[in-house]
């Protein structure tokens, strides 16, 4: 994003997803073709697609959209920014692209999914925003996806994760799939979370780094390769 609104992008392009009104990739980064009067607030990127919020909680979104992922209420690929579909009266003030799905939150704290896996609320796809069934008495603050699971922190610092957790991506359970959130057992007050495809780490409030999920490269970097179903701590030498 530059400073007027302008949404640039490069890299793979064969779905769409640079935005540009084709599916040419590009070496440096190219303007993306903005719908008229439209600026961005923040933007997002998927594996094969993008997403954007304007600066009123509108989101927009192009490439892929085999599952829907784009929430505009088809499964046709988009190679220029498109509108979800928004329930009535609804904004969002965050948003993440993963891999076949798209996560993103109302101003209230409200989790809303579509697209294909990940969803918090069935097995299936959808191709426009609805709202995920939410913990009693939890609003979240942010939300965050890897490639078959996603994550998101509450307002009160707890983390809650959903999806495939068959290599302990979910950190809240042993290896078991979830289709809604479930919060992860360690007490701390997280103040940052970022996942992989299918790992994930974050800071608590002490400073402390904590990762979990697949750890066949070490990623986790807690001096194995043994996956984690649960938060472990981050070795530092």
């Amino acid at each position: 994003m530059d400073t007027t609104g302008q949404a640039w992008c490069w890299g793979g392009g064969a779905n769409g997803q640079l935005g540009r009104g084709s599916t040419t990739g590009s070496l440096i980064p190219v303007a993306v073709t903005m719908p008229p009067g439209v600026t961005f607030a923040s933007i997002t990127a998927g594996d094969y697609h993008t997403c954007a919020l304007t600066p009123t909680g509108v989101p927009y979104c192009w490439g892929l959209n085999d599952s829907g992922q784009l929430g505009d209420g088809t499964t046709t690929q988009r190679l220029t920014p498109t509108l979800a579909i928004l329930p009535q009266n609804v904004r969002f003030s965050d948003i993440d692209a993963a891999s076949y799905s798209t996560m993103a939150l109302d101003l209230v704290g409200n989790l809303y999914t579509w697209g294909g896996w990940a969803l918090a609320r069935t097995t299936g796809s959808h191709t426009q925003p609805l709202i995920a069934p939410m913990p009693a008495g939890v609003a979240f603050a942010s939300v965050h996806g890897g490639e078959f699971h996603a994550c998101a922190l509450d307002t009160a610092g707890a983390a809650w994760c959903w999806g495939d957790c068959s290599t302990g991506e979910c950190g809240a359970t042993d290896f078991s799939n979830l289709i809604r959130p479930v919060a992860m057992p360690t007490g701390s007050v997280w103040v940052g979370v970022g996942l992989g495809a299918h790992a994930g780490c974050g800071f608590d409030a002490l400073g402390a780094l904590w990762c979990w999920g697949h750890n066949d490269y070490g990623q986790l970097g807690d001096n194995t390769n043994v996956n984690r179903a649960t938060p472990t701590r981050t070795y530092w030498p």
